[in-house]
């Protein structure tokens, strides 16, 4: 237990807004990649809207309609206890007065994420699957391990087309992460920690 006493600690609120953090980490590696000299001119990304040929972006708050796009969504996930890893709750007191200095907590969380292609031709809808899912298998797996996101499984979705309201057609497909998850280690507020272990529940509820 000793290890926890030096843990390093993120920002609370990764933990927090585990879908967000998930969220965004993927849409801006889908963004470097797309910006990248050796994408194809018709798909390069650029962060000024009116340069970019593509938009990337999160499911919420935004939707876009420009076409094609990449959104990033995140799908129902399981926050359950597990016994699989390290899942603790750890006082690190201080060894010569035995005073609370912090509450370091450790778990994970399952976060399956979907990437939506949608384009106007079934040639873009392809061309985008395939380099997107090169990028996620070949160059974002490893890189998004260093944020404590893991996953194995990917799997490509069916293709779909829908008929939008101005009559053009749209062309859809999808790469799965299903068993996506995140490990976290983060300190929760000591003073919170101590009110809530005085609190009396009976008390206030009665």
């Amino acid at each position: 237990m000793s290890s926890f006493t030096d843990v390093p600690v993120r920002d609370l609120n990764a933990l927090v807004h585990g879908c967000n953090y998930v969220k965004l980490a993927f849409t801006a590696l889908l963004q470097a990649a797309y910006a990248h000299e050796s994408t194809p001119p018709e798909y390069k990304y650029d962060s000024d809207e009116n340069k970019s040929q593509i938009t990337i972006y999160r499911r919420f708050p935004k939707r876009s309609e420009k076409f094609p796009n990449i959104s990033v969504v995140a799908e129902s996930g399981d926050a359950s206890v597990s016994y699989f890893g390290r899942e603790e709750l750890f006082e690190v007191r201080n060894e010569t007065t035995g005073q609370l200095e912090k509450v370091v907590i450790s778990g994970r969380i399952l976060i399956p994420v979907t990437i939506e292609i949608n384009a106007l031709s079934t040639t873009d809808r392809e061309k985008l699957t395939d380099r997107t899912f090169i990028y996620v298998r070949y160059l974002f797996r490893n890189k998004v391990s260093e944020l404590g996101i893991a996953f194995t499984t990917i799997k490509i979705g069916g293709e779909r087309e829908e008929t939008l309201p101005n009559g053009e057609i749209l062309y859809t497909n999808s790469i799965n992460l299903p068993n996506l998850y995140m490990e976290f280690t983060d300190e929760l507020d000591k003073d919170l920690f101590v009110t809530i272990s005085q609190f009396n529940v009976t008390d206030a509820i009665k």
